[in-house]
């Protein structure tokens, strides 16, 4: 019987597509096929560069013929002969993804923006009084006269406006409203002003800032206590809720800080129930469509993991990258009634921990006492190319 006939034999004797195809495609590399070529040939290692040129040798058999082109990978542990088949033994692994899963077991607080209200009697400013907000003091002068003058204009509604004009810096600052050189005020904004009123809220949320004073030394102006802890909302901490998922640390807030100042990243809107935060959890870790309402602008999708299954009460993420690598992602937690199925080592992988897979080049079968398994791509340990088919008796 001609070699390609007893070849042609072994390999349609294997009963799977993808895996008969395979073992085709292997010989095909490696010389051997339908053509009539007989001895044996067992390839182990690399070949990597330009191979040009009659190649005549002899490797367990004769191999005479014409090679040209690039031969670039690996062919390993195959050998034929006029009627064996043999491979190398072993049992390949495909990667796995670490993941980890955050559940819900009641109701968590968010942080929550502190806020304070200053009240004028209707009554204008004296000249040269002053307002202070957290350190930074706000004269009120007719002529204004240096930075963080605020002009007192004809009435205490013109003069309140152009208070809460320089505490936002979005004024005209050329004596207009303030003195040129007065800047946004650093931890706090007007988020509203009429004729009587001023309402500042401190622009990170959290009760670290309940501390900073408010102070007026005209008695027709007045605040809703004299810090931001005795304002009209005191803030809640910040320190209870946050979640940190490898190098990002999100924080869950009552109110995006970009509903009335400036964005701050990585903030994700509580929603009023867990469901809805842990639904805009998966959104903010994702980087999804709703930037800027369910969580706040400048949030990207984070590198390392993604957000997965996802019910009223829990939340799982996967490492992007599968192997062991995705074990060492730190997770914590600070939310109430929340936590990591994982809160004593605080790093993915007890869900399902990660596993490396076994490197492989196309083509490439290995076996053991229960499976066949075929490469079909180049697999690295972060890769998952291998197949298998059952072995059974015939």
């Amino acid at each position: 019987m001609a070699f390609a006939e007893r070849f042609e034999m072994i390999v349609q004797s294997i009963n799977n597509t993808e895996l008969r195809n395979s073992i085709t495609k292997l010989f095909d590399i490696i010389g051997v096929g339908n053509g009539d070529k007989r001895g044996s040939i067992s390839l182990v290692g690399n070949m990597t560069g330009d191979v040009t040129g009659d190649v005549t040798g002899d490797l367990t058999g004769n191999v005479t013929g014409n090679v040209t082109g690039n031969v670039t990978g690996g062919v390993t542990g195959a050998a034929v002969s006029s009627t064996t088949l043999s491979t190398a033994t072993g049992t390949p692994v495909n990667a796995v993804a670490a993941e980890a899963v955050l559940t819900s077991s009641g109701a968590m607080v968010p942080a929550v923006h502190a806020v304070s209200v200053l009240t004028n009697d209707t009554t204008d400013i004296d000249d040269g009084k002053v307002i202070t907000i957290d350190s930074t003091v706000y004269r009120f002068k007719t002529t204004p006269a240096q930075a963080y003058d605020v002009l007192r204009g004809t009435s205490a509604a013109n003069s309140i406006a152009n208070l809460a004009a320089a505490i936002n810096a979005s004024g005209t600052g050329d004596g207009t409203d303030y003195f040129a050189g007065t800047l946004a005020h650093p931890t706090a904004y007007a988020s509203a002003s009429d004729a009587t009123t001023c309402t500042v809220q401190i622009r990170i949320p959290g009760s670290e800032s309940n501390a900073a004073v408010t102070e007026s030394d005209d008695a027709g102006w007045t605040w809703t206590g004299a810090d931001f802890a005795n304002g009209t909302v005191a803030g809640v901490t910040s320190a209870a809720a946050t979640i940190t998922i490898g190098t990002r640390e999100y924080m869950v807030v009552d109110e995006l800080s970009e509903t009335n100042a400036v964005a701050i990243a990585d903030q994700i809107l509580y929603g009023g129930d867990e469901a809805t935060l842990l639904d805009n959890l998966e959104i903010a870790v994702n980087g999804g469509a709703t930037e800027g309402t369910e969580y706040s602008t400048g949030t990207t999708a984070h590198g390392e993991v993604e957000a997965t299954d996802n019910t009223n009460t829990t939340q799982k993420i996967a490492a992007l990258d599968k192997g062991v690598s995705g074990n060492s992602i730190v997770i914590e937690c600070t939310w109430a009634n929340t936590d990591w199925d994982d809160e004593v080592t605080n790093v993915m992988g007890t869900e399902t921990a990660g596993v490396d897979g076994t490197p492989g080049v196309i083509g490439e079968i290995r076996w053991d006492a229960n499976y066949i398994y075929v490469c079909k791509a180049a697999n690295t340990i972060a890769d998952a190319n291998w197949l298998q088919a059952a072995i059974s008796t015939y």
